[in-house]
Protein backbone atom coordinates (compact mmCIF):
# COMPACT_ATOMS: atom_id res chain seq x y z
CA UNK A 1 0.00 0.00 0.00
CA UNK A 2 1.15 3.52 -1.05
CA UNK A 3 2.62 5.93 1.86
CA UNK A 4 2.09 9.29 1.82
CA UNK A 5 4.23 11.72 3.80
CA UNK A 6 2.41 15.34 4.27
CA UNK A 7 4.38 18.00 5.95
CA UNK A 8 2.67 21.27 7.14
CA UNK A 9 2.94 24.16 4.27
CA UNK A 10 1.20 27.39 5.56
CA UNK A 11 1.52 30.25 3.24
CA UNK A 12 4.31 33.02 4.14
CA UNK A 13 4.61 37.00 4.11
CA UNK A 14 7.26 39.47 3.89
CA UNK A 15 7.99 40.62 7.43
CA UNK A 16 7.02 44.08 7.64
CA UNK A 17 8.79 44.86 11.63
CA UNK A 18 12.63 44.46 11.30
CA UNK A 19 13.24 42.25 14.22
CA UNK A 20 16.10 42.41 16.20
CA UNK A 21 19.31 40.32 15.48
CA UNK A 22 20.40 38.50 18.90
CA UNK A 23 23.63 36.63 18.32
CA UNK A 24 23.13 34.18 21.60
CA UNK A 25 19.50 33.41 21.89
CA UNK A 26 16.99 31.41 19.92
CA UNK A 27 14.56 33.32 18.44
CA UNK A 28 11.53 33.66 20.12
CA UNK A 29 8.24 35.37 19.65
CA UNK A 30 6.83 37.51 22.59
CA UNK A 31 3.37 38.08 23.08
CA UNK A 32 2.82 40.55 26.20
CA UNK A 33 4.49 39.28 29.08
CA UNK A 34 4.25 35.51 27.48
CA UNK A 35 7.34 34.28 25.76
CA UNK A 36 7.45 31.54 23.04
CA UNK A 37 10.08 29.74 21.58
CA UNK A 38 10.58 29.34 17.59
CA UNK A 39 11.12 25.50 17.24
CA UNK A 40 11.17 25.41 13.22
CA UNK A 41 11.48 28.70 11.20
CA UNK A 42 8.79 28.48 8.03
CA UNK A 43 9.39 32.03 6.73
CA UNK A 44 9.81 35.64 8.63
CA UNK A 45 6.27 35.61 9.57
CA UNK A 46 5.08 31.58 10.22
CA UNK A 47 6.54 29.20 12.84
CA UNK A 48 6.09 26.61 14.61
CA UNK A 49 6.95 27.41 18.45
CA UNK A 50 6.51 25.54 22.02
CA UNK A 51 5.28 27.65 25.48
CA UNK A 52 6.45 27.33 28.71
CA UNK A 53 4.78 23.89 28.91
CA UNK A 54 6.35 22.35 25.89
CA UNK A 55 3.40 22.64 23.61
CA UNK A 56 3.64 22.50 20.26
CA UNK A 57 1.56 25.73 18.23
CA UNK A 58 1.95 27.34 15.05
CA UNK A 59 2.13 31.30 15.81
CA UNK A 60 1.02 33.11 12.19
CA UNK A 61 1.88 37.24 11.59
CA UNK A 62 -0.40 38.83 8.79
CA UNK A 63 0.29 42.41 7.83
CA UNK A 64 -2.96 44.52 6.70
CA UNK A 65 -2.74 47.16 4.42
CA UNK A 66 -5.30 48.91 5.03
CA UNK A 67 -4.86 48.64 8.90
CA UNK A 68 -8.57 47.02 9.71
CA UNK A 69 -7.59 46.39 13.15
CA UNK A 70 -11.93 46.36 14.45
CA UNK A 71 -11.89 43.89 11.08
CA UNK A 72 -9.44 41.55 12.42
CA UNK A 73 -10.36 41.59 16.02
CA UNK A 74 -14.14 40.83 15.23
CA UNK A 75 -12.84 38.25 13.08
CA UNK A 76 -10.98 36.45 15.46
CA UNK A 77 -13.37 37.03 18.43
CA UNK A 78 -16.10 34.99 15.60
CA UNK A 79 -13.60 32.54 15.04
CA UNK A 80 -12.02 31.91 18.30
CA UNK A 81 -15.88 30.61 19.46
CA UNK A 82 -15.90 28.03 16.85
CA UNK A 83 -16.07 24.52 18.01
CA UNK A 84 -12.53 22.67 17.56
CA UNK A 85 -14.87 19.68 16.50
CA UNK A 86 -14.82 21.59 12.79
CA UNK A 87 -11.71 24.35 12.96
CA UNK A 88 -8.28 24.13 14.15
CA UNK A 89 -8.27 26.15 17.68
CA UNK A 90 -6.77 29.09 18.05
CA UNK A 91 -4.92 30.21 21.91
CA UNK A 92 -4.38 33.93 20.88
CA UNK A 93 -4.70 36.61 18.93
CA UNK A 94 -3.51 40.39 19.08
CA UNK A 95 -3.27 43.41 16.65
CA UNK A 96 -0.53 46.02 16.50
CA UNK A 97 1.17 48.36 14.21
CA UNK A 98 -1.29 47.12 11.51
CA UNK A 99 -0.33 43.86 11.94
CA UNK A 100 -2.58 40.68 13.11
CA UNK A 101 -0.55 37.76 15.19
CA UNK A 102 -2.51 34.85 16.02
CA UNK A 103 -1.40 31.11 17.80
CA UNK A 104 -2.94 28.07 16.76
CA UNK A 105 -3.16 24.08 17.62
CA UNK A 106 -0.30 22.97 15.22
CA UNK A 107 -1.82 20.88 12.64
CA UNK A 108 0.62 18.78 11.00
CA UNK A 109 -0.58 16.77 8.55
CA UNK A 110 -0.69 19.56 6.26
CA UNK A 111 -3.35 21.00 3.65
CA UNK A 112 -5.61 20.39 1.16
CA UNK A 113 -3.39 21.05 -1.54
CA UNK A 114 -0.70 18.91 0.15
CA UNK A 115 -3.26 15.94 0.47
CA UNK A 116 -3.96 16.14 -3.57
CA UNK A 117 -0.26 16.93 -4.14
CA UNK A 118 0.70 13.56 -2.46
CA UNK A 119 -2.36 11.58 -4.06
CA UNK A 120 -1.23 12.66 -7.49
CA UNK A 121 -3.87 15.44 -7.64
CA UNK A 122 -7.17 13.70 -6.82
CA UNK A 123 -8.47 11.33 -3.76
CA UNK A 124 -9.18 8.18 -6.54
CA UNK A 125 -11.55 6.87 -3.90
CA UNK A 126 -15.53 7.16 -3.17
CA UNK A 127 -14.97 7.02 0.59
CA UNK A 128 -12.70 9.44 0.78
CA UNK A 129 -14.43 11.86 -1.13
CA UNK A 130 -17.90 10.60 0.85
CA UNK A 131 -15.66 11.21 4.25
CA UNK A 132 -13.79 14.84 3.12
CA UNK A 133 -17.27 15.68 1.72
CA UNK A 134 -19.69 15.07 4.69
CA UNK A 135 -17.03 16.69 7.01
CA UNK A 136 -16.61 19.73 5.10
CA UNK A 137 -20.12 20.45 4.54
CA UNK A 138 -20.82 20.14 8.69
CA UNK A 139 -17.47 22.49 8.81
CA UNK A 140 -19.08 25.20 6.40
CA UNK A 141 -22.46 25.23 8.06
CA UNK A 142 -20.65 25.29 11.34
CA UNK A 143 -18.83 28.26 10.66
CA UNK A 144 -21.28 30.20 8.63
CA UNK A 145 -23.14 30.20 12.23
CA UNK A 146 -20.38 31.46 13.76
CA UNK A 147 -18.62 33.98 11.11
CA UNK A 148 -20.84 33.96 8.33
CA UNK A 149 -20.04 34.26 4.75
CA UNK A 150 -16.25 34.39 3.56
CA UNK A 151 -15.75 34.22 -0.50
CA UNK A 152 -12.06 33.78 -0.72
CA UNK A 153 -12.18 30.10 0.17
CA UNK A 154 -8.64 28.27 -0.50
CA UNK A 155 -7.82 24.76 -0.16
CA UNK A 156 -3.93 25.36 0.90
CA UNK A 157 -5.17 28.01 3.12
CA UNK A 158 -8.74 27.03 4.67
CA UNK A 159 -8.45 23.84 4.99
CA UNK A 160 -6.32 21.74 6.61
CA UNK A 161 -6.41 18.03 8.56
CA UNK A 162 -6.21 16.67 11.84
CA UNK A 163 -3.90 13.68 12.95
CA UNK A 164 -6.92 11.20 11.89
CA UNK A 165 -7.21 12.58 8.60
CA UNK A 166 -10.71 14.42 8.76
CA UNK A 167 -10.55 18.21 7.47
CA UNK A 168 -10.68 21.22 9.67
CA UNK A 169 -11.38 25.17 8.70
CA UNK A 170 -8.30 27.10 9.92
CA UNK A 171 -8.12 30.64 8.40
CA UNK A 172 -11.85 30.89 7.64
CA UNK A 173 -11.55 33.93 10.06
CA UNK A 174 -9.24 36.28 9.10
CA UNK A 175 -9.30 35.72 5.55
CA UNK A 176 -12.36 37.58 4.78
CA UNK A 177 -11.01 40.75 5.69
CA UNK A 178 -7.17 39.98 4.53
CA UNK A 179 -7.94 38.41 0.96
CA UNK A 180 -10.30 41.65 0.07
CA UNK A 181 -7.57 44.03 -0.49
CA UNK A 182 -5.26 41.26 -1.58
CA UNK A 183 -4.84 40.72 -5.87
CA UNK A 184 -2.92 36.83 -4.51
CA UNK A 185 -6.01 35.25 -4.46
CA UNK A 186 -6.82 32.14 -7.05
CA UNK A 187 -9.84 32.34 -8.92
CA UNK A 188 -10.25 28.81 -9.81
CA UNK A 189 -12.30 28.59 -6.49
CA UNK A 190 -13.60 32.07 -6.15
CA UNK A 191 -17.44 32.01 -7.48
CA UNK A 192 -18.34 34.31 -10.86
CA UNK A 193 -20.23 36.90 -8.94
CA UNK A 194 -17.35 37.34 -6.47
CA UNK A 195 -14.78 37.88 -9.70
CA UNK A 196 -17.01 40.44 -10.81
CA UNK A 197 -16.75 42.27 -7.29
CA UNK A 198 -19.88 41.35 -5.53
CA UNK A 199 -20.16 41.06 -1.69
CA UNK A 200 -19.69 37.22 -0.70
CA UNK A 201 -22.77 35.37 0.76
CA UNK A 202 -22.63 32.13 2.00
CA UNK A 203 -23.67 30.98 -1.44
CA UNK A 204 -20.21 31.90 -2.72
CA UNK A 205 -18.81 29.47 -0.41
CA UNK A 206 -20.68 26.68 -1.69
CA UNK A 207 -19.38 27.28 -4.78
CA UNK A 208 -15.99 27.58 -3.21
CA UNK A 209 -16.68 23.95 -1.58
CA UNK A 210 -17.82 22.40 -4.93
CA UNK A 211 -14.92 23.98 -7.14
CA UNK A 212 -12.32 21.99 -3.90
CA UNK A 213 -14.72 18.48 -4.29
CA UNK A 214 -14.85 18.69 -7.96
CA UNK A 215 -10.93 19.12 -7.68
CA UNK A 216 -10.67 15.28 -5.10
CA UNK A 217 -12.98 13.63 -7.59
CA UNK A 218 -11.39 14.74 -11.23
CA UNK A 219 -7.41 15.55 -9.86
CA UNK A 220 -8.06 19.30 -11.72
CA UNK A 221 -9.81 22.30 -10.91
CA UNK A 222 -13.68 22.93 -12.90
CA UNK A 223 -11.90 25.73 -15.05
CA UNK A 224 -9.27 25.45 -16.77
CA UNK A 225 -6.17 28.41 -16.76
CA UNK A 226 -7.26 29.35 -20.22
CA UNK A 227 -11.47 29.60 -19.49
CA UNK A 228 -10.44 31.66 -16.21
CA UNK A 229 -8.29 34.03 -18.41
CA UNK A 230 -11.36 33.93 -21.47
CA UNK A 231 -13.89 34.84 -18.60
CA UNK A 232 -11.70 37.53 -17.07
CA UNK A 233 -11.57 39.26 -20.70
CA UNK A 234 -15.37 39.47 -20.17
CA UNK A 235 -16.15 40.84 -16.89
CA UNK A 236 -15.77 37.42 -15.81
CA UNK A 237 -18.73 36.25 -17.05
CA UNK A 238 -18.59 32.27 -17.18
CA UNK A 239 -19.65 31.48 -20.58
CA UNK A 240 -18.40 27.59 -20.50
CA UNK A 241 -19.34 24.75 -19.28
CA UNK A 242 -16.64 24.02 -16.46
CA UNK A 243 -14.79 20.31 -16.69
CA UNK A 244 -15.97 17.05 -18.05
CA UNK A 245 -18.85 15.25 -16.39
CA UNK A 246 -18.27 11.85 -17.47
CA UNK A 247 -15.74 11.31 -15.17
CA UNK A 248 -18.16 11.48 -11.94
CA UNK A 249 -19.83 8.16 -12.12
CA UNK A 250 -21.76 8.70 -8.73
CA UNK A 251 -25.24 10.36 -10.01
CA UNK A 252 -26.01 11.91 -6.98
CA UNK A 253 -22.13 13.01 -6.16
CA UNK A 254 -22.43 14.64 -9.90
CA UNK A 255 -26.13 16.41 -9.54
CA UNK A 256 -24.29 17.75 -5.60
CA UNK A 257 -21.37 19.30 -7.54
CA UNK A 258 -23.40 20.88 -10.19
CA UNK A 259 -25.58 22.21 -7.69
CA UNK A 260 -22.71 23.89 -5.94
CA UNK A 261 -20.95 24.95 -9.57
CA UNK A 262 -24.04 26.70 -10.89
CA UNK A 263 -23.13 30.30 -12.04
CA UNK A 264 -26.03 31.43 -10.83
CA UNK A 265 -25.55 32.37 -6.96
CA UNK A 266 -29.30 32.49 -6.45
CA UNK A 267 -29.34 29.14 -8.01
CA UNK A 268 -26.80 27.12 -6.43
CA UNK A 269 -27.10 24.64 -4.32
CA UNK A 270 -27.28 26.22 -1.06
CA UNK A 271 -28.69 29.41 -1.57
CA UNK A 272 -32.02 28.65 -0.25
CA UNK A 273 -35.04 28.04 -2.54
CA UNK A 274 -38.82 28.78 -2.02
CA UNK A 275 -39.35 25.42 -0.45
CA UNK A 276 -36.08 25.38 1.61
CA UNK A 277 -35.21 29.08 2.92
CA UNK A 278 -32.26 27.90 4.64
CA UNK A 279 -29.18 27.23 2.85
CA UNK A 280 -27.35 24.80 4.89
CA UNK A 281 -30.65 22.62 5.18
CA UNK A 282 -31.19 22.66 1.25
CA UNK A 283 -27.18 21.03 0.94
CA UNK A 284 -27.63 18.78 4.27
CA UNK A 285 -31.01 17.49 2.46
CA UNK A 286 -29.44 16.23 -0.66
CA UNK A 287 -29.64 12.86 -2.06
CA UNK A 288 -26.07 12.67 -1.75
CA UNK A 289 -26.32 13.12 1.96
CA UNK A 290 -29.82 10.68 2.40
CA UNK A 291 -27.94 8.28 4.30
CA UNK A 292 -25.88 11.10 6.66
CA UNK A 293 -26.67 11.32 10.41
CA UNK A 294 -25.93 14.91 11.07
CA UNK A 295 -26.05 14.38 14.58
CA UNK A 296 -23.28 11.36 14.43
CA UNK A 297 -21.35 13.51 12.40
CA UNK A 298 -21.27 16.13 14.90
CA UNK A 299 -20.91 13.79 17.84
CA UNK A 300 -18.16 12.20 15.45
CA UNK A 301 -19.57 8.83 15.41
CA UNK A 302 -19.27 6.16 12.86
CA UNK A 303 -17.07 8.16 10.65
CA UNK A 304 -13.35 7.04 10.75
CA UNK A 305 -11.65 7.95 8.12
CA UNK A 306 -11.51 5.52 4.80
CA UNK A 307 -7.47 6.16 5.43
CA UNK A 308 -6.18 5.86 9.20
CA UNK A 309 -3.05 7.76 9.39
CA UNK A 310 0.46 6.00 11.25
CA UNK A 311 2.02 8.44 13.40
CA UNK A 312 5.97 8.39 13.28
CA UNK A 313 8.58 9.92 15.66
CA UNK A 314 10.90 11.95 13.14
CA UNK A 315 13.36 15.29 12.67
CA UNK A 316 10.85 16.85 10.91
CA UNK A 317 11.12 19.97 14.08
CA UNK A 318 14.81 20.38 13.62
CA UNK A 319 15.70 23.24 12.28
CA UNK A 320 18.99 25.41 11.05
CA UNK A 321 20.13 27.14 14.18
CA UNK A 322 21.48 29.66 11.58
CA UNK A 323 18.19 30.62 11.13
CA UNK A 324 16.95 30.73 14.06
CA UNK A 325 19.09 33.56 15.75
CA UNK A 326 16.86 36.50 15.56
CA UNK A 327 13.94 37.67 18.58
CA UNK A 328 10.60 38.54 17.24
CA UNK A 329 9.23 41.28 19.95
CA UNK A 330 5.34 41.82 19.19
CA UNK A 331 4.86 45.19 21.11
CA UNK A 332 1.88 45.55 23.64
CA UNK A 333 -1.64 47.57 22.09
CA UNK A 334 -3.14 48.77 25.30
CA UNK A 335 -4.53 46.56 27.93
CA UNK A 336 -7.85 46.67 26.60
CA UNK A 337 -7.61 43.72 24.52
CA UNK A 338 -5.26 41.43 27.17
CA UNK A 339 -7.80 39.67 27.53
CA UNK A 340 -7.23 38.14 23.56
CA UNK A 341 -3.82 36.29 25.73
CA UNK A 342 -5.05 33.35 27.09
CA UNK A 343 -2.84 30.83 28.15
CA UNK A 344 -2.81 27.67 25.71
CA UNK A 345 -4.10 24.51 27.25
CA UNK A 346 -1.81 21.32 26.97
CA UNK A 347 -1.36 20.28 24.09
CA UNK A 348 -0.70 15.97 23.22
CA UNK A 349 1.79 15.96 20.75
CA UNK A 350 1.61 12.62 18.80
CA UNK A 351 4.54 13.06 16.71
CA UNK A 352 7.09 15.11 14.46
CA UNK A 353 5.40 13.42 11.20
CA UNK A 354 2.40 11.31 10.11
CA UNK A 355 2.38 8.79 7.18
CA UNK A 356 -1.12 7.71 5.63
CA UNK A 357 -1.04 4.28 4.00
Amino acid sequence: MAKLLVFISLLLYRSQCNPAITENKPRTVTFGERVYTIQKSLGDRVGIVTNSDGDKLLVKEVHFDNCDQNGFLTSMSHLAKAKERYAVKMHQYYFANCNGYMIFKFMPAGDMRQLLRYTGGKLGNEKAVRFMAINMVAAMIHMHSIVGANGYLKPDEDFVLDISGEPMVSDFGYSRIYKKYSADYVPYYMAPEVLQGNIPTKAADWYSLGAFLWELVTGSPPYSKEQLNKFKTQGWKFTQAFGNQSQISDVHLKSLLVGFLDISATKRLGAGNNNIKDGSMQVQGHPYFADVSWVDVTNKEHMSPPYAPKIEKGNFLKYDDTIAKKELKIPILDHEHDTHMQNAPEIEWPGDKIILD
